[in-house]
């Protein structure tokens, strides 16, 4: 009996560990059964992540080339900025030498590119002209004074000589352009004149010199504070060409033919358009970038703060008239930032009224659109523009939030704008990629159109810094 009833536990053992065996194996065969269900499901997943992802990458791709080669409109640009330092250490002062390691500035203000690749820049504090190539940065034009550091001042006041180049004399000297020839046209705004550098190291006097409003051939012409030049060919063949000038106290656009020796100056024609508050700065946009029509005039205002853009066209005689009742748009909404730090956003809207150009004007509601995708693109003095012709882009350095804007047609031909590089107000001074990127109220941007690069004055880090785009 004994042995029966040990062989019956043993039995019951048995079928109890088969029984077991058989439920670990099942529930192996259940748990293989869920990893292999979700690795089959991760690997969907990775599969439809890296397709769409490739789809997402080919479509911009797609867009991009189209949006080059004038087919498409984004909805977006896809762009930031790489932000170095090309010259200056960062203090004021005035050095020549190597770009980086030794060279000088002192609130260096508006830039621009020569034929030759050189970078001239209008050193304001020093009242005088520096150019930068291949790596170093010499002065071309103006003798002083420099900044007073032992009374930490910078003397104005001082009269206006022409001559050979270092011995010219400027005061405040706020902008530059170049011309095909390597002629550098200098916008000399405390002594109200446009100066001419010739290649062969000349400086002389082509229009102004004396403080008022008035049209006329060189020194008949009258300037309050010129800010801004661009440069502006002819249409019919390689002729001298024209600037355009903002003539800032007068509240006007001015237009210097450079058919010299009469060098005529002639208000450019607002029509349909109120005088501009405080124009600051000014860019042609010959390519169709931004504007309506292939020629089109952008012109940065500093009350309120906002980019305006209208087609401009060559009336009989060759004047230049801006049609401001036909298109007229301003970028970004005008923000007014009051004593106590509150920030007032309002529309702003101008009655009919004689402008300088003696020409009324409609009444005009600026369009505020919402621009950037966190948010709107609220100019704060926008003291400087540039139109890109390769990507059909118009910059501008926003100074007091201390970053570079970029402006591009959208869908529809509605004008839209995106921070490429610096941001959030912060003032200061980093190289980086984008929003890394820090300023100090730059007043000065260009495009090397041969290399694509763009160039910013850091005014007040008195340095000169070289933006690279790329895609996000």
């Amino acid at each position: 009996n004994n042995n029966n009833n040990n062989n019956n536990v043993n039995n019951n053992n048995n079928k109890n560990n088969n029984n077991d065996n058989t439920s670990n194996s099942n529930d192996n065969n259940n748990n293989n059964k869920t990893k292999n269900r979700r690795a089959a499901k991760t690997r969907r997943t990775r599969k439809t992540t890296t397709r769409r992802r490739r789809e997402k990458l080919e479509r911009e791709a797609e867009e991009d080339e189209l949006f080059r080669d004038g087919g498409w409109q984004p909805r977006r640009l896809r762009v930031q900025a790489n932000v170095t330092r090309v010259a200056g250490t960062g203090r004021p002062g005035w050095r020549d030498g190597h770009a980086a390691y030794a060279a000088a500035f002192n609130a260096p203000m508006g830039i621009a590119v020569g034929p030759d690749g050189s970078l001239y820049i209008a050193d304001g504090a020093n009242h005088r002209i520096r150019r930068l190539r291949r790596g170093f940065v010499t002065t071309v034009a103006g003798s002083g004074p420099c900044i007073d550091f032992s009374r930490n001042r910078v003397p104005t006041g001082q009269p206006r000589q022409d001559g050979w180049a270092l011995e010219a004399r400027f005061d405040w000297p706020t902008d530059v352009a170049v011309d095909p020839k390597g002629n550098v046209y200098i916008a000399d705004s405390h002594h109200h004149a446009i100066r001419k550098l010739t290649p062969g190291g000349v400086v002389t006097t082509i229009a102004g010199g004396t403080k008022g409003l008035a049209d006329g051939h060189g020194s008949r012409a009258r300037f309050s504070l010129p800010y801004a030049l661009d440069y502006l060919p002819d249409e019919d063949g390689p002729g001298p060409g024209s600037l355009l000038i903002t003539d800032k106290h007068n509240a006007r656009v001015a237009a210097l033919s450079l058919a010299g020796p009469s060098y005529e100056v002639s208000t450019v024609h607002l029509r349909g358009l109120p005088g501009m508050p405080l124009p600051h700065s000014v860019a042609v946009d010959r390519h169709g970038a931004v504007g309506p029509s292939s020629l089109s005039l952008a012109i940065g205002t500093e009350s309120p703060y906002s980019v305006c853009v209208a087609p401009m066209e060559r009336a009989e005689g060759g004047r230049l008239v801006v049609d401001g009742s036909e298109s007229q748009t301003v970028i970004g909404a005008a923000d007014i930032i009051s004593m106590d730090g509150l920030v007032e956003e309002h529309r702003v809207r101008q009655g009919a009224h004689e402008g300088p150009s003696g020409g009324g004007g409609n009444v005009i509601e600026y369009n505020l659109e919402r621009l950037d995708r966190n948010g709107d693109v609220k100019l704060f003095a926008p003291y400087a523009l540039a139109s890109d012709p390769r990507r059909r882009l118009l910059l501008l350095a926003d100074t007091r939030n201390n970053r570079v804007v970029a402006v591009f047609k959208g869908k529809g031909g509605k004008l839209r704008a995106q921070s490429v590089a610096g941001g959030n107000s912060l003032c200061g001074y980093a190289d980086g990629i984008g929003s890394l990127a820090r300023f100090s109220y730059p007043q000065g941007i260009c495009v090397d159109v041969q290399s694509g690069a763009l160039f910013l004055s850091d005014t007040v880090s008195n340095r000169i810094r070289r933006l690279e785009l790329g895609p996000c």
